[in-house]
């Protein structure tokens, strides 16, 4: 405007009205460009900044954008989306992940009407009516031979019109979580080595069958099964073998009962058995039940086969019928079988027994004999007795055996055979027998310093298979031996076949150790097992002890004489010893005489003695 002043000025001192009206005219001109000029610079700052703005905009989508990509790329689901014709459009990497897919390209364009499994088919077409769809279990993939468990949470997804043209699909893998929890119920409730129900598991269904057998009037019985021996084959073949021994038993023992009865391991080597749903009428199932616990035993019988190793093994049963009306209790009904198993242990084993109420007191009077024994231990009420060894030729006494009595303070004098069985079995032989051999080197040490020599050549201690199969055995011989300072061939360990049958090749090692020592070894009671012949050649033993029922039977039976004699002539001709104990008559001593037998022992001759009894005895020549 300030550059038009001067032609302004000029025109409007011109007098001339068309002059005035040209001043007039460029002056509005110029005020139209002021204002013209004002707005078209706001317009281009607003311009600028818009533009700036919209750059901003843009900058901040494609960061937002590749947050959300980032986001949806590494997100802890699964997420796909699909248009209106079920196609999968776009995925992320856990779903990929999840369904072991190796690329998108496997995914993309997917038809999810051509999933076979069409239990998620609800919750995707839900989603496309503009509703949120949602499905949870197992999902059939159909990628793979394989079930998953899913969840899954489905959202619309709308155009500009608010149509919807697709959807987005969270899939949460559960496969794992779910598998965790099946873990942990199958160990809460199942055995992990043989998969059988343990004994929290039979406890709830034995709990079941008591109210099912009072409502519907059934019987039920439980059988307690324990396998015999079973831990020589942990101990000599090592648990790997033991395991699956157990197995295989497991196998054999669910081929055999029905489909409604129940197989469970409870612990180590026992096993319980629910027989469900049995005939009201209690003397039909108790021989039901008594058939199928030896229809088990039988199976158990036969040969298994581990690796390199043939394994015979046998069972025990106990087995108790009963009602829901009478017993309500599952403790108590377990308990009446374990009594019954307990009874089938104490009549040889590998028989299945039947619960009476006379097993129960036969309990009461173990646990007292039990009690009894530990007792005895502690306040030494147990003595060694030496019964007398004579040399037939010249009818000396030349060695004896160490027998243990228990002098009772109610019962006097208690015979062995009442009380060692149970010890064997509970276990206590093994301090009963440290006791036995302690006391026996200690009266040898003694009758050594009294007279400066032991009277007899040797002094026999019987040794269980319990206390052989310690595997410091040896070395606990040997140590009382140097604790009483005393020679090791005034020792004789007498053994009983049974020693070799669970591992020969262990036994036969420790007794040619102890040989070595100088300690003499002796096989007793020989005849009476399974492989005498076949390892008599290879066992280090200088003495074999003919059992005394053949003795007994060599005046009426001609089968007991030549077994005898077969032993004595096999004997003599692998330079062994022979003893032949349980001699109770003149006639048995002449027969073994003309065998020409070595020693002999028994009543013939003379019982069972006290050590100061045994000492004046020694001077006696018995006849021969």
């Amino acid at each position: 405007l300030l550059s038009f002043a001067p032609l302004i000025s000029r025109l409007t001192w011109m007098e001339e009205p068309l002059y005035q009206t040209i001043a007039y005219i460029v002056t509005t001109l110029g005020i139209l460009m002021i204002f013209t000029a004002k707005h078209f610079g706001t317009v281009i700052d607003k311009s600028i900044q818009n533009k700036f703005a919209l750059s901003q905009v843009r900058s901040d989508l494609e960061s937002t954008k590749g947050q959300l990509f980032t986001l949806l790329e590494n997100a802890p689901i699964g997420i796909f989306y699909y248009n209106s014709d079920l196609r999968v459009t776009d995925l992320n990497g856990r779903l990929l992940r999840d369904l072991r897919l190796d690329d998108r390209d496997s995914l993309l364009g997917f038809n999810l009407n051509h999933a076979t499994d069409t239990r998620i088919h609800p919750a995707l077409e839900k989603a496309l009516k503009n509703k949120e769809g949602y499905y949870k279990g197992a999902f059939f993939s159909p990628f793979e031979e394989r079930t998953l468990y899913v969840e899954l949470l489905t959202v619309p997804i709308a155009d500009q019109e608010n149509e919807v043209n697709g959807a987005i699909c969270f899939f949460k893998d559960q496969t794992a979580e779910m598998e965790a929890k099946a873990t942990l119920h199958q160990n809460a409730f199942y055995d992990p080595l043989t998969k059988l129900p343990n004994r929290i598991l039979f406890g709830d269904r034995l709990h079941l069958a008591i109210e099912q057998s009072k409502r519907h009037r059934f019987r039920c019985a439980v059988l307690l099964l324990d396998l015999d021996h079973f831990k020589s084959i942990n101990d000599n073949l090592g648990h790997h073998i033991g395991d699956r021994l157990l197995y295989q038993v497991s196998e054999r023992l669910l081929q055999h009962v029905r489909s409604e009865d129940t197989v469970a391991r409870i612990e180590g080597d026992e096993f319980l058995i629910l027989l469900n749903a049995l005939t009201y009428n209690e003397e039909v199932a108790k021989r039901i039940t008594m058939e199928i616990a030896e229809g088990l035993i039988e199976s158990i019988n036969e040969q298994y086969r581990i690796d390199t190793h043939e394994i015979a093994m046998t069972a025990s049963i106990g087995a108790f019928v009963f009602s829901g009306e009478e017993y309500e209790n599952p403790n108590r009904i377990i308990k009446h079988a374990d009594v019954a198993m307990y009874q089938a242990k104490k009549t040889g084993r590998n028989n299945a027994q039947m619960y009476h109420w006379d097993f129960e007191r036969s309990q009461q009077e173990l646990a007292k004999l039990d009690k009894e024994l530990r007792r005895a231990l502690e306040q030494n009420e147990f003595r060694v007795y030496y019964q007398p060894k004579v040399d037939i030729r010249s009818g000396k006494v030349k060695q004896a055996e160490a027998l243990i009595r228990w002098i009772h303070p109610q019962k006097g004098l208690v015979s062995p055979d009442n009380f060692i069985p149970y010890a064997e079995e509970s276990g206590l032989i093994l301090k009963i027998g440290e006791w036995v051999m302690d006391a026996c080197m200690q009266q040898i040490k003694l009758w050594r310093e009294t007279d400066r020599d032991l009277p007899v050549e040797c002094i026999a201690v019987n040794v269980s298979t319990h206390q052989f199969n310690q595997p410091d055995f040896v070395e606990q011989v040997q140590m009382m031996i140097a604790k009483y300072a005393i020679p090791p061939s005034t020792i004789e360990l007498e053994l009983t076949e049974s020693v070799l049958l669970e591992d020969s090749t262990n036994a036969i090692d420790k007794i040619k150790s102890l040989e070595r020592s100088g300690i003499r070894m002796t096989l007793d009671d020989f005849g009476t097992g399974y492989s005498s012949l076949s390892y008599l050649k290879d066992l280090p033993v200088s003495t074999i002890k003919i059992d005394r029922s053949f003795v007994t039977d060599l005046k009426h039976s001609q089968s007991a004489l030549m077994i005898v004699k077969t032993i004595i002539s096999i004997a003599k001709n692998l330079g062994l010893n022979i003893v032949a104990e349980g001699v109770e008559a003149e006639e048995e001593l002449a027969v073994l005489k003309e065998l020409e037998c070595d020693y002999y022992q028994g009543y013939y001759c003379g019982k069972a003695m006290a050590a100061a009894e045994f000492t004046e005895f020694l001077d006696t020549k018995c006849a021969v």
